[in-house]
């Protein structure tokens, strides 16, 4: 801090040697001064009278002028000191200026580490609990797993892996919320019949784990699976809704089935979805060899997204025949896989699998594109007299840009929609009936022609079919195998004919492989026959002889 005086060093400020050096200075000046003036006035004056007022006003003189010499002497000295308290004064208040400036610091100093460890609470909730239902996530799972491992007990550690069934569809019909709240309801009814000593996870989604010793729980494992699958039996009220839910589970052993917590919980995950594969609602133990099924899974999943790269698909074609005339009216696109080394693979072995994966979508554009391809060639070569029918499934339907994608290649191969016909199983059609039933009713505005697959198959009801924008239907195979040896499916048959022919449908028979079947369509006026009586599926060079 600034000041206009100088100001000593507290240090070297004694107040002995100040006081001594006034006394000293005093003493000097008033000896000196006596000494002197009275010599001076004797020297002067000689009569006493005025020796003595001389003297009187010498003393006036000298009190006076000491006076002022001592004034003067302790001013500039309590200046000084009135410096020097003024910068102890404000350097005082300057240190009680930080002093609470520190407390302030301080205090936010201590909001700070709060919002910090409140942070890092948050971050731990986040990092090891589910948002959803409170219940400790996959990375605490991971970390109890070989906690339990390194406790070295003898007793076997248990993993179950809990996975809802057609969890999707609930989502998709009433909503995520829905859902949400449909998790809470089963975590709370799981904790409940849940040993204490089992921990207890949720893994995200629909999935949920539990995770035990087994000397520690009372119930036998069968046991213990049992009442987790009797929870499903009642239905849960969801906003008012009751919904019947499943589960599927699967357990595996630490360590005769896993080295590790990671292997323990893979094994856990390939047996329920084993359980799945099974028929759902049930359960399955670990066992070696469902590794290779997992293995060829994903195998089989690699190699069909390789042939969608390698364009390894063919299409072949199985014509449907007019029964009054004999012609071939259409021609049914199916597909084929190549595979390198391995041949022709029957779409039984791999159209299922790529519905399941999701990968139908990509192949159903190929199928589209190359089917539209080769119409345009056969008309240009002047086979114009029949129309390409094309299977679709219930998730190409469900593709956002199945429609625009439709369009284009219609467009681009310059084709006669009047001349495309998409055939969908009536279980497709179901899984999602409101928004197929406008989809198909768009394309056939289009011109499209649409047909009902596999009929009879599924839910078979006429309700429904009055209500399906379609044209035609094709009768599946297994309606008319045993027609000549039972009347009885004889006269289903012919009531499923009569029947959709007065709602106005038109009707296709497949699986014609004798001539006595052929006869039957024929005399039911069934307007489409096709079977491999009449011609079998065969790539597009042999289908030309057809044409010709």
């Amino acid at each position: 801090m600034d000041f206009k005086y100088d100001v000593p060093d507290p240090s070297k400020i004694s107040p002995e040697y100040d006081s001594w050096k006034i006394a000293l200075g005093y003493l000097l000046i008033a000896g000196f001064w006596i000494m002197v003036s009275d010599q001076l006035v004797i020297f002067i004056f000689n009569d006493i009278d005025s020796i003595s007022i001389v003297q009187t006003y010498k003393g006036i003189f000298f009190v006076s002028v000491t006076s002022y010499l001592l004034f003067y002497t302790l001013r500039e000295r309590i200046k000084s000191y009135k410096l020097l308290a003024m910068k102890l004064y404000d350097n005082y208040s300057e240190l009680e200026s930080t002093y609470e400036e520190l407390l302030a610091s301080e205090e936010e100093l201590e909001d700070k580490i709060d919002e910090l460890n409140r942070g890092k609470e948050k971050i731990y909730q986040q990092a090891y609990f589910a948002e959803l239902t409170g219940l400790p996530n996959k990375n605490m799972l991971h970390e109890k797993i070989e906690e339990m491992i390194k406790a070295d007990s003898s007793s076997k550690i248990i993993y179950i892996m809990l996975d809802l069934d057609e969890f999707k569809k609930i989502n998709d019909f009433h909503g995520h919320e829905f859902g949400d709240q449909l998790l809470i309801k089963l975590k709370e009814k799981l904790i409940k019949i849940l040993p204490k000593d089992c921990h207890f996870f949720h893994l995200g989604g629909d999935e949920f784990g539990i995770l035990y010793e087994e000397d520690q729980v009372i119930e036998s494992n069968i046991e213990l699976i049992n009442n987790i699958l009797d929870i499903f039996k009642d239905s849960i009220n969801i906003q008012g809704h009751y919904i019947y839910s499943s589960a599927s589970l699967g357990i595996s052993y630490y360590p005769d089935q896993a080295n590790d917590g990671a292997e323990l919980i893979k094994n856990s995950e390939i047996a329920m979805y084993n359980a799945k594969e099974k028929g759902k609602n049930s359960y399955k133990f670990y066992e070696k060899t469902m590794e290779k099924k997992i293995k060829d899974y994903l195998q089989l999943e690699k190699d069909l997204k390789q042939a969608i790269i390698n364009d390894e698909f063919e299409l072949f074609y199985q014509p449907l025949f007019d029964v009054e005339k004999g012609s071939v009216i259409t021609l049914e696109a199916l597909i084929r896989w190549n595979k390198p080394d391995q041949g022709y693979i029957s779409p039984i072995d791999f159209i299922p699998f790529a519905e399941e994966t999701g990968l139908i979508t990509e192949i159903g554009r190929w199928v589209l594109q190359e089917a539209c391809r080769q119409k345009k060639e056969w008309r240009e070569k002047g086979y114009n007299d029949f129309s390409i029918s094309i299977n679709i499934s219930a998730k190409e339907l469900d593709d956002a840009n199945f429609y625009e994608h439709l369009v284009e290649q219609t467009e681009n191969k310059d084709m006669d929609c009047n001349n495309l016909e998409l055939e969908i199983t009536e279980s497709d059609v179901m899984e999602n009936l409101d928004k197929n039933i406008k989809m198909l009713d768009k394309l056939r505005k289009m011109g499209i022609k649409v047909s009902l697959d596999d009929f009879g198959t599924g839910y078979s009801s006429l309700n429904y079919l009055r209500k399906m924008p379609i044209d035609n239907i094709k009768i599946d195979r297994s309606f008319i195998d045993n027609i000549m040896a039972n009347q009885k499916e004889m006269n289903i048959l012919s009531s499923i004919i009569d029947l959709s022919k007065v709602i106005g449908l038109n009707i296709t028979v497949e699986g014609i492989e004798n001539e006595d079947q052929l006869q039957f369509v024929k005399d039911k006026d069934c307007d489409r026959a096709q079977g491999y009586l009449l011609a079998r599926p065969a790539p597009a060079e042999e289908i030309e002889n057809y044409l010709k």
